[in-house]
């Protein structure tokens, strides 16, 4: 269900039944339980992401929490209404997003003390975030193909966007300055019976696009970047740039 590692030697998961484990460099133990009186305080998680050895975050349907002492107690800091917010972006121990349906995004600035609704309208539901300085300046990528710019607490600005026709975005991908990767994958509708997955490039900020030679998948899940070297991760398949 969901994976985090803050280095090859300390690791976080949830597995299919929401039981939350702990790897150590030599093998997993629990970290928390989906049992409704657990001693841990977390009930039925989905993903979980960790900023370093102590401060971590988890997802459920209707709530966030937290941890200041790797995953071996649990705070509760938000409940949201079921699939509002889909997922959560974490900046850093202190800075996270979280983000869904119909536009909904929230920031934290104070690792969940208090919480800031950010306004992007009409866009659909948000698919995918990327943040860079801090959490300063932010990308919001949606289902109906849309990226809006996040500055600060200034409002959001549309990023102009070369968008295939009836493309939801997937995954932004920071890969330098000024630059930024996005996947996703055209929709079975209008015209359109065979979808396919895509990859775009930036390297001015949104200025100008360029669409990115990749091998032949309907889908398009998640893009990353090391060096000059692109990862892409499909439904079915991962790729790597040569």
């Amino acid at each position: 269900q969901g994976m985090s590692f803050i280095n090859p030697r300390q690791g976080w998961t949830v597995d299919s039944d929401w039981n939350v484990w702990r790897f150590d460099g030599v093998s997993w133990t629990f970290a928390g339980h989906n049992d409704n009186d657990n001693k841990f305080g977390l009930v039925w998680p989905s993903s979980v992401i960790f900023a370093d050895e102590k401060v971590g975050w988890a997802r459920t349907l209707e709530a966030l929490f937290i941890t200041d002492d790797g995953g071996q107690t649990w705070k509760k800091v938000l409940v949201t209404e079921p699939g509002e917010f889909i997922r959560l972006y974490m900046v850093d121990r202190d800075t996270a997003f979280l983000y869904g349906d119909r536009g909904s995004v929230k920031r934290t600035m104070d690792r969940g003390k208090t919480w800031t609704a950010i306004l992007l309208g009409d866009v659909g539901d948000v698919t995918a975030f990327a943040c860079r300085d801090g959490g300063r300046e932010c990308w919001a990528g949606t289902s109906h193909g849309k990226i809006l710019a996040i500055k600060g607490e200034a409002p959001s600005k549309r990023v102009p966007f070369p968008t295939p026709k009836e493309m939801t975005i997937t995954d932004i991908g920071p890969s330098g300055e000024g630059a930024f990767l996005v996947s996703g994958f055209t929709l079975v509708r209008d015209g359109n019976p065979n979808p396919f997955g895509v990859l775009l490039k930036t390297t001015d900020d949104g200025v100008t696009w360029m669409t990115l030679k990749v091998p032949p998948d309907d889908r398009f899940e998640q893009v990353a970047t090391f060096g000059s070297t692109i990862w892409l991760a499909s439904h079915t398949a991962i790729y790597r740039s040569s």
